[in-house]
């Protein structure tokens, strides 16, 4: 019946599955399996495929099997147990959902043997989840439930049909005569719904199986095969035609093949890198040789492969675990360490592994050559040569994170304490920042190399020796591309592919004094390579071959000579990827791709074509498009809302005359048009433009557009792809290559390396000459002696048996100190840093097994990297500034700090307040932070050891600067300041600047012009100050124009040439407050406000000298000025204020002002600028006396008169029963005219 099957012979076909399945459940699980309760299905909604139907009434509650893979194989393998299928039952189905599974990965689930029967009876759910990492939930943002992927236009299309094609069912539980029925899923009506799909293909290869369920993917089965849906879900249309869905979706059949490739007839070796300590603790990094027999690798010659952890040749992502895939079965391999992790010292044994097992069943490593030692498990332990303790001194606050440089120059004591016979034993520890003057490297046969070829799989010995040679020996080793050849930390070299790479040596002391040989890895010599298809014929680089997603297709590569291994890699890994050593090529998403297989010095190239049965390409040739800024492809459902469409960006094909976009398999109403944007804004560019022109679908895989058809006749093939393939390879060459480099860049400039950019071969290799000449050069101008580190302090000879511990470690203020026996250890520093205090913590750790612990009650803080490190606080230089007076703070002073021991350091401080300092004024040299945010106080740290000279360079607002220069002393006991005389200070007074008050007066004559003299000069009028109680304690300021108050006045006259004045005012001197004018001691209101009592007269001259008939001014003024503390916004002093206040006492009559007088005004300050207007004055008139009038003893000055005869009449008054009209009157000053 089988051998001719349209035209196919598959008689064999049940062998190949009994075949497969035993193949499939050898492989070891690498996935973990779980059953919990699936999440509600209340509002999940299932459709139809072209969505005319749908159903959301699902009430029923499912069983949840969650698949979570490792991440890394790409084989994901899982083993369940029927008889968990059996039990989900009850008619409530089981969904699925897979996580953690490499996109590129395939997927096999393993279903074992079941205790309850021999037939498998389970009820699929509705609901399939794909995505997440192995702790994701399954409400995550790219956990998508992709069941409805298969609908028309579904976002979830692809992922449904590379889950369908990844996942393969083996029930190889099920026995021949038994059979395994999967039922549907449950809806409102019936409990066997077609529509409830099983995802995946299914391999029964002994039993039966009768399916209830469409299928999506291959189905495999070695006896029979049925279909079976007996109740009616529903009738649909208009002939109610059954169906046994609820969403018109009876059984199908969809034959997607599964992309599942594994290595069955090669085999696979492995073995783990584990710490001898305990062996369970994985050490990542090692690399390894793979050898054919035990001679050559002793020798170390003719590897077979290098193999880098998780590098080169290893197929296992995890670190500490190597894999080597395609290799021979029946075979026995040696396998060599030739770099060990960090940290510990490489195995000198050979180990080895016989390939009895194919397949994906793991050959571990077994033995040691040359011994009967066994090897368990495949691990490979690992020791530390001796024990190493690194430790880093840094800044207080700076113990966390990690340290690529600490402070230098400290010195610390070491010691092992005393145990059993051993006694106590101290050694000093020096930073060690030797002057080495350089390094030289030498080949295996000893003599000095600059430069070496190698062939790829090649390794070779080098040996460094560091100049001085009192100089610790100990040299990193590095590589500026390890993947063309790395080096061990014995100098053994390895090469992995062609290129170019420098080889660094360099001083552990000295990181700077360096040695470097150029590597230059050369491929073995190629005479040809061909690709070759699955049906062994040659394809050539123009070809294109075409594969679907989710499959795959096996490529050879041919080479000649024959023991020389091709690399396979693939332009692009989202379209499809390529097993590197076996060529299995795999779909992984639409697009088109080069496949590259790379042997020796020769490259074949094969084109890529991946399509998709969900989906469809729409090829459109440029020309449509000419004149376009962009080109979008907008689908839908013809003459429906534009809110239902669809646009896609149309990319370049591989065809350069070819734009080209993918969107899903549509059919019926369907269908395209094109514009230059994702919108609808222009109702221009649009194409074909015109109403019902658009392309439709007509579910066609490739539609290709050169023009317009109106009958929608469009080609279906897709244009032949133009670029040349090795271009393209090569461009991914040089993209690796620049990867691998920026990779190595940031450890290569730690050592002084650069990694070459653009550079040629050639250019390298004379870089790297340059760079040796350079370095050379360097090496002869360093000083001869070697006992002398770069900050002048002699280093000392030492060892494990001298009285000073080796730093091995040449970072400044990071210690490394190695060889540390077992026992206790105390550390403490003996000498801090410049610039810090010494740390008098003793720090305790043990050492066991090679391992160090810290102990004890102190214990360093341990970086991220792990270094421990040791913390000291920086130096404090701390000072006040206060007021001469009070003793309060004050804000806003600015300082120099200038060493004065031959140093030429500067550094500026401004008053830091509240966090805020001012912009530093005066003051040339370096920024230092005052740390003490409070106002007045500073804080300078981290200053190194020496003197320095401390000086104000602005003074508090309101105070004067002050010129004494203080001292400061920083040294290892601590911090001092002084004054000039040596006394020692913490704060530093300051005086406030003086306020001046300035009293003016104003002299008036009225009824008259200014008098003169004889000489017709004005006639000065003469006014005098002097304090109002004659008693008054203390001292009392007295104006600038004058010595004291016993005499002090000013005269008062126009100046010379003046017409008309009748007024003239001036101002005695200023009067100066200081700090001295405060009150000795503070009032009841905690001030020191004082008040000075001024009286302000005019000075009536004597009789002979007066003036004739003018009355001269009795008026008197007091002034009282107040002097006291002005305080700024933030409460701090800010230097004096003085207010003056004038009131009127006695009127220019000499008659006494009712109560305290009449006040002025204030006077202001004379540099107070927050004032405007003129200022009051002591306004004096003197008035003109009228002549010819009785003598009455009456005032008639300015009266009206009337003149009669030879008598008068006074206006105004009543003549019957005369009365005498005496009236004083008052003065009225400048009101009267």
């Amino acid at each position: 019946m089988l051998a001719n099957v349209n035209g196919t012979d598959y008689s064999g076909q049940t062998a190949a599955n009994v075949q497969l399945s035993t193949e499939l459940a050898a492989i070891p699980q690498n996935g973990t399996v779980a059953v919990s309760d699936a999440p509600s299905i209340n509002g999940y909604t299932r459709y139809k495929y072209d969505n005319s139907q749908s159903f959301s009434g699902f009430n029923h509650s499912e069983k949840l099997l969650t698949f979570t893979g490792d991440g890394q194989s790409l084989l994901q393998s899982f083993t369940i147990d029927a008889d968990l299928l059996n039990q989900i039952t009850n008619a409530q189905g089981v969904s699925y959902w897979f996580r953690n599974i490499p996109d590129n990965a395939s997927v096999v689930v393993n279903v074992t043997g079941t205790n309850s029967g021999t037939n498998v009876v389970f009820q699929n759910g509705w609901r399939f989840w794909w995505g997440g990492n192995a702790n994701a939930n399954i409400t995550d943002g790219d956990v998508k439930e992709i069941s409805n992927g298969y609908v028309n236009g579904n976002a979830n299309a692809k992922a449904y049909a590379h889950a369908a094609q990844a996942i393969m069912w083996n029930f190889k539980a099920i026995p021949s005569g038994s059979t395994l029925k999967i039922l549907g899923g449950q809806n409102t009506t019936n409990n066997d719904d077609p529509a409830a799909a099983m995802l995946g293909s299914i391999l029964v290869p002994y039993g039966s199986f009768e399916s209830h369920v469409t299928t999506n993917g291959r189905v495999m089965v070695g006896e029979d095969f049925g279909m079976a849906n007996p109740s009616v879900a529903k009738n649909f249309g208009a002939s109610n035609t059954p169906s046994a869905s609820i969403i018109d979706m009876d059984q199908e059949r969809h034959n997607l093949p599964w992309n599942g490739s594994y290595t069955s007839e090669c085999s696979v070796i492995g073995w783990q890198k584990v710490d001898a300590a305990n062996m369970t603790t994985p050490l990542e990094g090692s690399q390894w040789g793979i050898y054919a027999s035990e001679a050559d690798a002793t020798a170390g010659t003719n590897q077979i492969l290098l193999v880098a952890d998780n590098g080169n040749n290893d197929s296992d992502a995890t670190g500490g675990t190597i894999k080597v895939r395609s290799l021979n079965p029946n075979a026995t391999y040696y396998i060599k360490e030739l770099k060990a992790p960090a940290g510990y010292q490489a195995s000198d044994k050979i180990y080895t592994v016989t390939t009895s097992a194919q397949g994906e069943t793991v050959n571990w490593v077994s033995g040691v050559a040359g011994s009967s030692e066994t090897i368990t498990d495949g691990k490979i332990g690992n020791t530390v040569a001796g024990a190493s303790i690194t430790w880093a001194k840094v800044a207080d606050g700076n113990d966390n994170g990690t340290v690529t440089k600490g402070l230098s120059g400290s010195e610390w004591t070491l010691t092992k304490k005393a145990s059993g016979t051993d006694q106590q034993k101290s050694w000093i520890i020096q930073d060690n920042t030797y002057a080495v003057t350089g390094v030289t490297v030498t080949d295996k046969d000893g003599k000095t190399v600059t430069a070496l070829t190698m062939t790829e799989g090649d390794t070779t010995g080098l040996t460094a020796k560091v100049t001085p040679a009192g100089a610790s020996q100990s040299v990193t080793w590095i590589s500026s591309v390890p993947t063309v050849a790395d080096v061990n930390a014995s100098g053994g070299v390895m090469a992995y592919s062609a290129g170019q790479a420098t080889i660094k040596a360099c001083a552990v002391s000295d990181a700077t004094k360096c040695a470097q040989v150029i590597v230059t890895v050369k491929t073995p010599a190629v005479n040809s390579i061909e690709i070759r298809d699955e049906n062994n014929q040659t394809v050539e680089a123009s070809d294109t071959l075409n594969m679907k997603t989710g499959g795959a297709v096996n490529l050879t590569a041919v080479v000649d000579p024959a023991k020389v291994k091709a690399v396979w890699s693939s332009s692009n890994p989202k379209i499809a990827t390529v097993n590197a050593a076996s060529g299995v090529v795999t779909g992984v998403d639409t697009g088109t791709v080069t496949i590259t297989a790379k042997a020796g010095d020769k490259t074949a190239t094969v084109r890529v074509r991946v399509t998709d049965d969900q989906n469809t390409l729409v090829y459109v040739k440029k020309s449509v498009v000419s004149g376009w800024n962009d080109a979008w492809l907008y689908y839908g459902v013809k003459n429906t809302s534009a809110d239902k469409w669809t646009f896609v960006h149309l990319e370049q094909s591989c065809n350069t005359d070819y734009l080209y976009a993918e969107v899903p398999r549509l059919g019926g109403s369907n269908g395209f048009v094109l514009h230059d944007a994702n919108n609808n804004a222009s109702s221009t560019n649009w194409w074909p433009g015109g109403t019902g022109k658009d392309v439709m679908f007509n579910n066609r895989t490739i539609i290709v557009i050169d023009s317009y058809d109106a009958n929608n006749k469009y080609a279906e093939t897709a244009p032949a792809c133009t670029y040349v393939a090795a271009s393209a390879a090569a461009a991914q060459d040089d993209a690796a290559q620049a990867d691998v480099a920026a990779q190595a860049a940031e450890s290569w400039a730690r050592l002084g390396g650069q990694v070459p950019g653009d550079e040629s071969a050639e250019d390298a290799e004379a870089a790297g000459s340059a760079e040796m000449t350079a370095d050379k050069a360097a090496d002869e101008a360093e000083p001869a002696d070697s006992g002398t580190l770069s900050d002048g302090r002699a280093l000392a000879e030492c060892g494990t048996d001298k009285a000073y511990r080796c730093d091995i470690n040449g970072t400044e203020g990071i210690f490394t100190v190695n060889d540390l026996a077992d026992g206790t250890y105390t550390l403490v520093e003996k000498t801090a840093p410049n610039g810090y205090t010494l740390n008098a913590t003793v720090y305790e750790f043990t050492v066991t097994g090679g391992k160090v612990t810290w102990a004890g009650g102190a214990k360093p803080s341990i970086l991220t990297d792990g270094t421990a490190a040791i913390a000291d606080k920086p130096t404090e230089v701390k000072w006040s500034k206060n007021d001469n007076k009070t003793g309060e703070q004050l804000a806003g002073s600015q300082w120099k700090i200038a060493a004065s021991d031959g140093r030429t350091d500067t550094f500026c401080v401004a008053d830091n307040i509240g966090g805020q300092s001012d912009k530093i004024d005066g003051c040339d040299g370096t920024e230092a932070k005052d740390s003490d945010e409070t106002a007045g106080a500073f804080t300078v740290k981290g200053l190194a050891f020496g003197t320095y000279h401390l000086t104000e360079t602005k003074a508090p607002a309101g105070y004067d600067r002050i010129a004494t220069v203080y001292t400061i002393v920083i040294d290892q006991s601590g911090v001092t300041i002084t004054d000039g005389n040596g006394k020692a200070v913490t704060s530093i007074a300051n005086s406030e600047t003086p306020v001046d008050v300035t009293i003016p007066v104003k002299k008036t004559v009225k009824h008259t012009s200014w008098p003169t003299d004889e000489n017709g000069a004005f006639v000065p009028f003469t006014f005098k100050i002097a304090a109002w109680d004659a008693n008054q304690p203390g001292s009392i300021p007295v104006p600038s124009n004058c010595s004291s108050l016993d005499n002090c006045t000013i005269a008062l006259a126009p100046a010379a040439g003046s017409t008309g004045e009748t007024s003239v005012t001036g101002t005695f001197g200023k009067l100066t407050f200081t700090e001295g004018t405060l009150a000795d001691s503070a009032g009841t209101d905690g001030t020191y406000a004082k008040t000075y009592v001024y009286r302000i007269t005019e000075v009536v001259p004597a009789a002979a000298d007066q003036v004739e008939d003018l009355r001269y001014s009795k008026a008197v003024y007091k002034v009282e000025v107040t002097v006291q503390h002005k305080k700024a916004a933030n409460g701090t002093l800010a230097g004096l204020a003085v207010s003056a206040v004038m009131t009127r006492v006695t009127d220019d009559f000499g008659n006494a002002e009712s109560g305290d007088g009449v006040e002025v005004g204030k006077i202001p300050a004379s540099n107070d600028s927050n004032t405007s207007g003129d200022a009051p004055a002591a306004a004096f008139v003197n008035t003109k006396v009228l002549t010819g009038l009785p003598v009455t003893g009456i005032d008639w000055t300015g009266r009206l008169v009337l003149l009669v005869g030879g008598g008068f009449i006074l206006a105004g008054l009543v003549a019957a029963g005369i009365h005498r009209f005496i009236t004083h009157r008052r003065g009225e000053g400048d009101a009267e005219s």
